[in-house]
Parts: C-alpha cells; sequence; structure tokens
C-alpha cells in the first residue's frame, strides 16, 4: 500500500513538481539501489515503482543520472522490465538524447550473460532493450 511519502511524491510528479518529487524520492530510489548491490531481493511491484519514479524525473527534469538508475537497477536485479516500461524507457531515451553510458553497457553485458536461460517473451523484451541501446549508441 502507497505510504504518504509515495502519495506526495506521485501528487508532486503529476503536478509537473519534478525537482519536489526528487528531493522526496532521491534518497529512498538509492537506498533500493544499494540494497540490490547487497544482493538483497527487490521484489516486482517496488522495481517496477521505482522505474517508473526514475523516468518520470528523467523526463521531467532532463536528467540522465534517472535513466542511468533505471539500467543499475534492472542490471543489479538481473532482470527486464515489462514490455509497456521498455517501450517508455525508449521514448525517454528519444526525448532527452539520453547517450549510452557505463550503466546501459553494465546491463547489457548482465543481460548477454543470462540470454540463454530466457524464454520467448524475455528475449523479445531483450530484443527492444537492445534496440534502445542502439538509440543510445550503446552498440
Amino acid at each position: 500500500s502507497p505510504t504518504v511519502l509515495d502519495r506526495l511524491a506521485e501528487k508532486a510528479l503529476r503536478m509537473g513538481r519534478f525537482e519536489e518529487g526528487e528531493r522526496m524520492l532521491r534518497r529512498r530510489l538509492l537506498r533500493l539501489l544499494r540494497e540490490a548491490r547487497e544482493g538483497a531481493s527487490i521484489p516486482r511491484d517496488k522495481r517496477e515503482q521505482a522505474t517508473d519514479y526514475a523516468m518520470a524525473i528523467a523526463k521531467g527534469l532532463q536528467r540522465r543520472e534517472w535513466v542511468d538508475f533505471v539500467f543499475d537497477l534492472h542490471a543489479e536485479t538481473g532482470t527486464l522490465p515489462d514490455a509497456e516500461r521498455v517501450e517508455q524507457l525508449r521514448e525517454l531515451v528519444q526525448q532527452i538524447g539520453y547517450v549510452a553510458g557505463s550503466s546501459l553497457r553494465a546491463y547489457l553485458e548482465v543481460l548477454e550473460r543470462r540470454r540463454g536461460g530466457f524464454g520467448p517473451a524475455e528475449r523479445f523484451l531483450l530484443q527492444r532493450v537492445e534496440g534502445l541501446a542502439r538509440i543510445a549508441g550503446a552498440s
């Protein structure tokens, strides 16, 4: 269930107050990433919510660090975003002129190592992420 902070941050983002939303969410998002780096299991709903927040902030403030955050979080958890989020990420990369850096490259390496274990749906998403990476100049 959404916390008071979630509701306030979501309201700020909806109203276009992206700096305020970023201020409210930064510490929590970075803590989630740190937990993932330390090997904690991050539930899908938390990953999706963090992805949505980071993409909204990235779009609103034109900040690539939050696109990097999305790639870092998914690299650390060895996961693919769902199809809708991959498409939103693709649009975001184009809108803000995101240029691939170490976060996207590291994520692509993680996905490449996992490729053999993916089923058809995941392989399709992987192709979409690889397409997004080409747009960003990662390959």
